[in-house]
């Protein structure tokens, strides 16, 4: 959000960059951060396009989206870090959740420990319907999250009940996420608020099927409020005009 800052970071790491790929043209992990400014560029606003495009970069979010999987697919060294950054725009920015699942089973295959990783993975499956593979990964869960540190219970706590209430949601059993939302935005203390904003929205959702309009659309705005580029701000601002009715998803 502090775009300034960022623009001025970025200007001196691609300092840094341009020597490195002036050394070796074909290392395919350059593409990482080149494909992160440019992803960046083509969400904000049209000055910050302009100040890449000046610097020589592309503000195409089709080509920065290239970059970053080819990076995550055949770097050497950046795919971890690359493999994360797609799978969170694919699931929180851009809602592709398809496209994002060979990258969050990979991260999570390859590192089974790694709480974060098994969070991108678990939303994948929700978010494709593999519902029985996303309940056995919870219970997974559940067993990890006992050996966690405090720090990382209080971080990754509520990301877990977020997931848990969205499975429900997806099932259709709209009762039971409410306990959950308002547990993990009560307790919330993530870096980042992509996962506040969709609980928000989640939340909101919830009310609309339940008749509280106005529950719902106060929880659209507190969502719209974050301003942070997640697909669930576009999805609040659409069910802001039309009451969200719910759908029956099965697997």
């Amino acid at each position: 959000k502090d775009w300034i800052s960022v623009l001025v970071q970025a200007y001196k790491g691609f300092s840094i960059i341009e020597k490195v790929v002036e050394e070796d043209p074909r290392l395919i992990d350059a593409q990482l951060p080149i494909g992160i400014v440019e992803y960046y560029a083509s969400v904000s606003n049209i000055f910050i396009r302009w100040a890449v495009n000046l610097y020589g970069l592309e503000s195409s979010k089709e080509l920065a989206l290239e970059k970053i999987a080819n990076a995550a697919n055949n770097s050497k060294w950046a795919w971890i870090e690359a493999s994360g950054i797609i799978s969170f725009i694919y699931l929180w920015l851009e809602e592709m959740p398809y496209d994002a699942i060979p990258y969050t089973s990979r991260l999570s295959k390859e590192f089974p420990n790694n709480f974060y990783f098994n969070i991108l993975y678990l939303e994948s499956l929700i978010k494709t319907n593999m519902f029985t593979d996303a309940r056995n990964l919870i219970r997974e869960l559940d067993k990890k999250y006992e050996k966690l540190t405090i720090r990382q219970k209080e971080w990754y706590g509520p990301y877990l009940d977020y997931e848990k209430a969205l499975l429900l949601f997806f099932e259709n059993n709209i009762l039971e996420t409410l306990p959950l939302i308002d547990s993990a935005i009560n307790n919330y203390s993530g870096e980042l608020d992509i996962i506040l904003g969709n609980l928000f929205l989640l939340k909101a959702k919830v009310l609309d099927i339940q008749g509280n309009r106005n529950g719902a659309v106060k929880y659209y705005n507190k969502c719209i409020e974050l301003d942070n580029f997640s697909y669930s701000i576009l999805e609040s601002k659409q069910y802001l005009s039309i009451p969200y009715i719910g759908k029956k998803i099965s697997e």
